[in-house]
């Protein structure tokens, strides 16, 4: 009896150590590989928006009360972009700061509040607020050029993120 408990004492830790343990430090990071994922995203709604916002180009202070209404629907999903945005880099740092302490986690929390910092101090949403601004004054041009500026700020976050092996690259155990 006493060979039979020990063996199951011993399949009890072994599925502890291999099963239980990697899913709880999995729980840990995977709101950080979520959080990335919606960077892509918001990357892709801004480029998406930006070449729509292509077809204002050289439409500046036209009277045109259907190009108006089309620039008061972009200036509003451009602001919800922003706002996402905004909301993503809080998530985020709200993220890596609930990190338990553990030196495994210790990269990946540093590389998440850089990134966040960076990402603030980018311009994107600054950028954003721009192209609002522009498609709220009526000019395409401009609303263009300020989209597709966020777009490629956005764009080369999201390039370093692919080739560092993203957020949840920095979290693999060695």
């Amino acid at each position: 009896m006493a060979k039979v408990v020990a063996g199951l004492n011993g399949a009890q830790q072994q599925f502890k150590d291999e099963a239980l343990e990697p899913l709880e430090y999995l729980s840990h990071i995977y709101p950080l590989i979520l959080d990335q994922q919606h960077l892509v995203q918001i990357y892709q709604r801004q480029s998406d928006l930006a070449e729509r916002l292509g077809m204002l180009k050289g439409q500046d202070n036209v009277d045109d009360p259907q190009i108006k209404a089309r620039m008061r629907d972009l200036e509003s999903e451009q602001g919800e972009v922003r706002e996402t945005l905004d909301n993503l880099l809080d998530d985020i740092e709200a993220h890596a700061n609930a990190l338990p302490l553990d030196t495994r986690l210790d990269a990946l929390k540093q590389t998440a509040l850089d990134m966040a910092s960076k990402l603030r101090a980018s311009g994107a949403s600054d950028t954003m607020q721009l192209a609002e601004g522009a498609l709220g004054d009526f000019s395409g041009t401009r609303a263009h050029a300020a989209g597709q500026r966020a777009a490629d700020i956005l764009e080369t976050f999201v390039r370093r993120c692919k080739e560092t092996g993203g957020m949840g690259g920095m979290a693999r155990e060695d």
